[in-house]
């Protein structure tokens, strides 16, 4: 029998949100990283599912996006585990035709390059239209390299940022940190300014999904934060996060944004293909938000959730929509007779809201 609630997660949308945008998915190409925190659980396999399957299904969509006139819904292709595989561009010309995120490039779980061939691949990347390159920091040498599991990779990615500039590149830096590592962060972005090209910075904590929902006892906390100088505490997006008991007392209060906007993930893999390819893309839309309707409707709204489930006197670092998950995971724990499909995880078929 269902449960009876009074509000639902799905009454914590805006009354103005919408549809803006579906990304395929497609988990073929190899990342020689491990990241301790990864959302996409990378354990080395693959799919085995050709790119063209991926790449006509992108196809479909656009095709379906200009028929139905959305001129303001945006489909991209998102290849993974990284962004080092052949079809590189025709990936980046496909997200510039049609309103994607081609020319932001994350740059992680590559092949080591030598210097020389390194300038080679940024020039190529800048032939190709990608404007800006994205790079993650976990801390110094050490720290770093121990939590991406790969001995030499802060060197290589400190490389990059010194040859974006001069390869005619912008620079994105995304420092993730942890309890451990926030004492690395004076020295990191004293490293990091010194180094030209610089287009956007951010410090903040690892999301809370993937193998991250294992590590909330290293989750950075607000004492960590207000540890930092005020010139490095700019970049830690003071606005989008702050601690659970901070988060608890505005829910309480009311004060706390709506889901606004929804993208579909849609997932090509082995256990996808064959009902991707015999659906229409209206088909597969509307299927993925009846679901997504439902498995929100299951779920307490966010004060329940938080009365039920939430921590004052926990002083970690959290977006909202990291509070959700964790949340709606322990009341999943707690309710097997909801059906859990509509949970958000990146490698699935599922709805991001944000």
């Amino acid at each position: 029998m269902e449960r009876q609630m009074d509000r639902s997660l799905w009454d914590e949308i805006s009354p103005d949100a919408g549809d803006t945008g579906v990304i395929v998915q497609w988990f073929g190409a190899p990342c020689l990283c491990r990241c301790r925190h990864c959302s996409l659980r990378n354990t080395g396999r693959d799919t085995t599912v050709p790119f063209q399957h991926a790449r006509a299904l992108a196809d479909r969509f656009a095709a379906w996006k200009t028929e139905q006139g959305m001129s303001d819904f945006s489909v991209d292709m998102l290849v993974g585990y990284s962004l080092d595989y052949p079809e590189l561009p025709e990936v980046v010309a496909f997200n510039t035709a049609h309103g994607g995120t081609a020319p932001y490039f994350p740059i992680k779980g590559q092949r080591f390059r030598a210097e020389d061939e390194l300038r080679s691949h940024l020039l190529f990347l800048a032939e190709i239209g990608v404007t800006c390159v994205c790079l993650t920091f976990f801390g110094l040498r050490d720290y770093h390299d121990r939590f991406c599991m790969r001995k030499g990779d802060f060197d290589q990615t400190m490389l990059i940022a010194r040859l974006t500039a001069e390869c005619g590149l912008e620079r994105r830096e995304s420092i993730i940190l942890s309890h451990e590592s926030t004492a690395d962060a004076p020295e990191l972005v004293r490293l990091l300014d010194e180094i030209p090209g610089i287009k956007g910075r951010s410090i903040e904590p690892w999301d809370y999904r993937g193998r991250a929902e294992r590590l909330e006892n290293e989750r950075l906390t607000i004492a960590d934060v207000e540890s930092l100088s005020p010139q490095i505490r700019q970049y830690a997006g003071q606005g989008s996060y702050t601690s659970e008991a901070a988060w608890l007392s505005r829910i309480r209060a009311g004060d706390y944004p709506l889901k606004h906007g929804r993208v579909y993930l849609v997932t090509v893999c082995e256990d996808s293909i064959k009902a991707l390819e015999s659906a229409d893309c209206g088909e597969i839309v509307s299927g993925m938000r009846a679901q997504n309707e439902s498995f929100l409707r299951s779920i307490p709204c966010m004060a329940e959730l938080a009365a039920v489930y939430g921590d004052a006197s926990n002083d970690r670092y959290y977006r909202l929509r990291d509070l959700e998950w964790k949340w709606t995971d322990r009341y999943l724990q707690d309710h097997p007779e909801v059906n859990p499909a509509g949970r958000f995880d990146d490698l699935n078929t599922v709805v991001l809201w944000h």
